[in-house]
C-alpha cells in the first residue's frame, strides 16, 4: 500500500476498530441520553458553554454561578462555536468518544514512530493500541460516564498530541498544544510541568531525539507557562471573587487524614497499575534489569503516587474521579512502548513474550472492568428499565406546558430531569436549594426567582436511580411562592 495517512493494513485495521467502537458508543451514550442516566455535570458544562456561545460568559446558574470562579475551563471558548454545527448538550457525549478513540490512534503513531523498523508490519503499534482501549480509566471513561463528559478528558489525546510534536521535533505546535493542555483546567498548572519532565526524562534515556532542551527552547516553554499560569490565576481570582460562595477541595474541608486513608491508597495504588504490572515485571527481566527500565519503573510508581495524592487534595480520596486518573493512562502506554522498544534492539529475542505481556493487559484490565461500578453490564441493564420510558413521557408532557416565547431564567428540578430542558435555560438543583444551601432567605430567592419548579411527588421513589425526593420545607417554600399549573402521575410543575 503507498504511503500516507493509511500505510498498512494494520492501519486500517485499527480504524475499522475505531470507527466501529465510535459508532456503537453513540448509540448506547444517545440511548442513556435520551433516558436520564447521566448526572448533572455534563449539564452544567453544556449551560457554561452555551452562555458562553450566547455571549452571557461563563455563568452557569445561580447557586454555582461564575463556574470559572471554581474550574478554569478556558477550553470552553474554543469549544463554543461547535454550538454553531449542533447546539444540544449530546455534542459533549461526542466530543468525549472522539478524545478516547483518538487517544488510542494516537499511541498507535506514537508507537510507530518509536518503534520504526523494529515494527515493519506495525503489528506491535496495533496491539498496543487496542490493549490501551481496555486499561480501566481508559474503559470507565469512553463505556460507561456517568458524568457524560469532563473537560478532563480532552486533555488525554491533546498530551499524545504533545509527545508526538515532541519527538518530531515541532517546537511551536508543542507550545500551542501546551497552551491548549494548560486551558483546559487549572489543575494543569501543577500536571504540565510534571508532563515535560517525564518527556525529557525520557528523551534523555532512551535518545529519542526529540526537542532539545537547549537555551531558546527553555525560554518559549518557560515564558508560555508563565503566560498561562498569569492568565489562569487572575481568572480564577477574578469570578472568585464574584461568586458568592467560596469553593476548597474535599481535603481542605475536613480532617480526614486516617490509617483508612493510607490502606485506601495503597489498596488504589496497587489497582491501578495491576494491569500493566505483569508485562513491566516480564521486561524489566528480559532487559536485564538494566538502569534506565528500573528508572522507567520509578517514574510510573511516581506518577500513579503524585496523580492518587492530587485525588486526595481535590476529591478527599484516593480514588478520586475516571476523568481524573485518565491522564495517568497515556504516561503509562509511553513507557511501555519504550520498554519494549529497548527489549527488541537487542538481537536476541522473542515474540511470545509481547504476546503474552499485551494478552495480560487485556486480561487484568477485562477482569477489573467486569467487576467495576459502573461497569459495561450496568450500563446494559439500562436498557431493561421501563420505569425511565414512563418518566420520559411524563417529562414531555410538562416541557409542553412551558411557553418557549417567555423569558425564562432558570429553573429549579431533579439532576436526573436536566434532559430535555437545558437547551433552552439554565437550571438549580433541588438537591443545592434543599440541602446544599443552608441559608433560608438564598433559597427562598431561588425558588422565587425561578421561572419553573419541577418535583417528584413525595411518595415516588421507584423511578430512577438517584430521584431527590423533595423535603417538606423545600415542598412548603414552592407552594408559598409557586402554583402549581401542572401534574401528572409522579411529577408536579409549578410556576
Amino acid at each position: 500500500m503507498k504511503k500516507g495517512f493509511i500505510n498498512s493494513y494494520s492501519d486500517l485495521a485499527l480504524i475499522f476498530i475505531l470507527v466501529t467502537l465510535s459508532l456503537f458508543l453513540i448509540i448506547v451514550s444517545f440511548y442513556n441520553y435520551q433516558h436520564f442516566q447521566f448526572t448533572a455535570d455534563m449539564f452544567r458544562h453544556f449551560t457554561t458553554i452555551r452562555n458562553i456561545y450566547e455571549g452571557s460568559g461563563p455563568y452557569e446558574s445561580p447557586d454555582q454561578e461564575y463556574i470559572f470562579g471554581v474550574h478554569t475551563y478556558l477550553i470552553y471558548y474554543l469549544i463554543s462555536p461547535l454550538l454553531i454545527i449542533y447546539k444540544d448538550p449530546k455534542i459533549l457525549l461526542l466530543i468525549n468518544i472522539l478524545c478516547i478513540t483518538s487517544s488510542s490512534y494516537l499511541i498507535y503513531t506514537i508507537s510507530k514512530k518509536i518503534f520504526g523498523i523494529l515494527d515493519k508490519s506495525n503489528l506491535k503499534s496495533l496491539l498496543i493500541a487496542i490493549s490501551y482501549l481496555f486499561f480501566p480509566t481508559i474503559f470507565k471513561g469512553y463505556f460507561f460516564q456517568p458524568y457524560g463528559f469532563q473537560p478532563d478528558t480532552i486533555a488525554t489525546p491533546l498530551f499524545l498530541l504533545m509527545f508526538y510534536f515532541f519527538l518530531n521535533n515541532r517546537i511551536f505546535s508543542f507550545l500551542i498544544v501546551s497552551i491548549l493542555i494548560l486551558s483546559v483546567k487549572e489543575e494543569f498548572l501543577l500536571i504540565y510541568p510534571a508532563l515535560i519532565i517525564f518527556i525529557f526524562i525520557l528523551n534523555y534515556l532512551f535518545d529519542l531525539k526529540g526537542i532539545k532542551l537547549n537555551r531558546n527552547n527553555l525560554i518559549l516553554l518557560l515564558f508560555v507557562y508563565f503566560i498561562c499560569s498569569t492568565i489562569i490565576v487572575y481568572v480564577l481570582f477574578y469570578y472568585i471573587n464574584l461568586n458568592n460562595s467560596n469553593y476548597l477541595p474535599a481535603f481542605w474541608n475536613s480532617s480526614i487524614f486516617s490509617f483508612e486513608l493510607i490502606y485506601i491508597f495503597f489498596f488504589k495504588f496497587i489497582k491501578v497499575l495491576l494491569p500493566i504490572l505483569p508485562l513491566l515485571l516480564i521486561f524489566l527481566y528480559l532487559n536485564k534489569f538494566e538502569k534506565k527500565i528500573f528508572l522507567i519503573f520509578g517514574i510510573i510508581l511516581i506518577a500513579t503516587f503524585l496523580r492518587l495524592t492530587e485525588n486526595i487534595i481535590i476529591y478527599g480520596t484516593p480514588n478520586g474521579s475516571a476523568w481524573g486518573n485518565l491522564i495517568l493512562a497515556p504516561i503509562f502506554f509511553i513507557c511501555i512502548i519504550l520498554i519494549i522498544k529497548n527489549y527488541f534492539e537487542k538481537k536476541v529475542y522473542k515474540y511470545y513474550q509481547f504476546f503474552i505481556g499485551i494478552f495480560l493487559i487485556i486480561l487484568i484490565s477485562t477482569i477489573n472492568n467486569y467487576l467495576a461500578t459502573p461497569s459495561i453490564f450496568k450500563s446494559v441493564d439500562y436498557f431493561k428499565n421501563k420505569n425511565n420510558n414512563i418518566l420520559i413521557s411524563e417529562t414531555i408532557s410538562i416541557k409542553k406546558r412551558i411557553k418557549k416565547k417567555e423569558k425564562l431564567d432558570y429553573m429549579i428540578l431533579p439532576e436526573y430531569l436536566l434532559y430535555p430542558f437545558t437547551n433552552e435555560m439554565g437550571y438549580v438543583s433541588i438537591h443545592h436549594v434543599d440541602e446544599v444551601a443552608k441559608d433560608v432567605k438564598k433559597k427562598n430567592a431561588l425558588i422565587s426567582n425561578s421561572s419553573y419548579v419541577i418535583i417528584f411527588k413525595s411518595h415516588k421513589t421507584k423511578l430512577v436511580n438517584q430521584v431527590h425526593i423533595p423535603s417538606s420545607n423545600f415542598i412548603k417554600s414552592v407552594k408559598s411562592f409557586k402554583t402549581k399549573i401542572f401534574e401528572t402521575k409522579n411529577l408536579e410543575l409549578y410556576k
